[in-house]
């Protein structure tokens, strides 16, 4: 009605200062139309539950004053819910001065993000977005604080004040919701980073002086070896651990070992730590080498501790059975004390070398287009179907080569490895046929370009029961004979000697000495 005159305050109903506690203002109530207010309640739902509808379910946290709200609503604008339900349902309404501000301040956020280039220069004088950090390590609230803070320095106290709710009425949550309107306000200006504040509370270097300063000297070896841009960085590094070993640290380099305070802001690493690695994980020589030091505080380009290698060195060992074996050493983790003390310790172990080491390497060795492999010249396969039969086997190492690769040609066709189906026994005499073949047959498996072939050989050791492959190179008219020489005991060993060899088979160099020979074992 026109009339609508000023009521006082009834003590039942209370005003939102008296539910907040936020002001002393007592306000004002006062009839607006002549309806029957409503006395049934509306359902409700937990504030929480708005917030992860809102953010697809990902809450950290988040602030209120009152627990629960109307439900159904979590994409309505709530002032204007809460007047459109006020009006449609006949009930009182009640307005706070955060509520009006937020809504109005809101409006504004839109209407700089929609002219954001037309008012830069109304608002900032930098081009892009500058970074604006804070530390991630307080609650959320003193976070946003922060923020604004910062953007307060940036735009002035005058606007900052004019933003952000400040009213009698105004409690803590609504204050920081008014920050964060503030904030993406001028979201086209400035990127908002939380980083990470982190530090080493006390290091402990071991060992005495004697010990730096001797790494100090070996560092310089590495110089003669191609190294010399690794040495340089590394010298004003072992300089410094030899001062803190006497007892002087410079508290500004060892904050400065992982991520120095001024670029504490992202996960990535640029501290002198980076400084210790010549190479990144997979071979990749680490570009950030020399790219900072004393003269930059020790800040140098970044990377990621993952793409660091991991610390170990692999090691291949032969052995004269068919067993193969890696050494892996170097530091095997990190060890933690009772005081919580974290140190990097060495280590070291022994494994048995999985064959499809070799299949790796012999599938990235390959020639691009394999040669299709042929009989030997001048060198007779032995023809009687049943060889197979009347044979030990073939090595189940050629077996799982064979099913995996097929035909490999290597070192630009010097090597063909033969596909299963091309393996043949080779006949040795003409007048053997009645002889078992598993006495005097060799069969072949790979060829060479010369005219030469690698076969393997089925062999008892004397003291053992089981036989073992051995691998002997014929040529066209040699015989297998208890003189033959072998070249190497094992499948394995012989494709890795071939995948190591240079600039001529390895078998031809003038210091390779063969393994043994036939005669020191019994041919199965």
């Amino acid at each position: 009605p026109d009339d609508v005159g000023l009521v006082p305050r009834t003590p039942h109903v209370p005003l939102l200062t008296d539910v907040l506690g936020g002001g002393t203002n007592a306000g004002v109530r006062f009839a607006v139309d002549d309806v029957t207010p409503a006395t049934e309640p509306l359902p409700t739902e937990d504030v929480g539950g708005v917030w992860a509808a809102l953010l697809d379910g990902t809450i950290e946290a988040f602030g209120t004053d009152h627990a629960r709200v109307l439900s159904g609503a979590a994409h309505y604008h709530p002032f204007a819910h809460a007047v459109q339900r006020a009006f449609d349902d006949h009930r009182p309404l009640r307005m706070s001065p955060d509520a009006v501000w937020l809504t109005l301040t809101n409006g504004f956020a839109l209407h700089i993000e929609h002219n954001a280039e037309a008012l830069r220069g109304r608002f900032v004088a930098h081009q892009g977005r500058r970074t604006l950090a804070v530390p991630d390590d307080q609650p959320w609230p003193e976070r946003i604080a922060a923020f604004t803070s910062k953007l307060a320095d940036e735009l002035g106290e005058g606007r900052w004040r004019l933003l952000v709710c400040d009213f009698s009425t105004t409690t803590a949550v609504d204050r920081t919701a008014s920050e964060v309107v503030m904030m993406g306000a001028f979201k086209r200006y400035f990127d908002y980073l939380a980083a990470a504040v982190c530090g080493i509370p006390e290091i402990e270097l071991l060992g005495t002086v004697d010990d730096w300063r001797s790494i100090r000297e070996r560092i310089e070896i590495f110089a003669e070896y191609g190294l010399e841009h690794w040495v340089a960085a590394l010298r004003p590094l072992a300089d410094v651990w030899v001062e803190t070993a006497a007892g002087r640290p410079d508290r500004r380099f060892w904050r400065a070992v992982y991520k120095p305070q001024a670029v504490y802001a992202a996960s990535l690493v640029r501290g002198w730590l980076t400084q210790l690695f010549p190479y990144l994980d997979g071979g990749v020589p680490n570009p950030t080498i020399g790219s900072g030091g004393p003269h930059t505080g020790f800040i140098y380009d970044p990377i990621t501790i993952k793409q660091l290698p991991t610390g170990r060195t692999l090691v291949p060992v032969r052995s004269t059975s068919l067993v193969s074996y890696e050494l892996l050493g170097g530091l095997a983790g990190v060890t933690q004390d009772d005081a919580g003390w974290l140190q990097a310790v060495s280590g070291w172990a022994v494994g048995k070398r999985p064959f499809s080491v070799i299949l790796d390497r012999l599938e990235a060795a390959r020639d691009p287009v394999p040669e299709e492999p042929g009989e030997a010249p001048h060198v007779e396969v032995d023809e009687r179907a049943d060889w197979r039969a009347r044979i030990a086997g073939v090595p189940a190492h050629l077996t799982e080569l064979a099913a995996r690769l097929g035909s490999v040609s290597l070192h630009g066709g010097r090597w063909r490895l033969r596909p299963a189906e091309a393996f043949a026994p080779l006949r040795q005499s003409a007048e053997d046929d009645d002889v078992p073949l598993v006495h005097n047959h060799a069969s072949a498996f790979a060829d060479l370009s010369d005219g030469r072939v690698a076969c393997f050989v089925a062999v008892r050791p004397i003291r053992g029961a089981d036989y073992d492959w051995w691998v002997v190179i014929l040529g066209p008219t040699e015989r297998l004979t208890d003189g033959t020489s072998v070249v190497a005991k094992g499948i394995e060993a012989f494709l890795t000697r071939v995948l190591d060899e240079g600039d001529r088979p390895f078998c031809d160099e003038p210091d390779f000495a063969p393994e043994s020979a036939l005669a020191e074992v019994q041919r199965w």
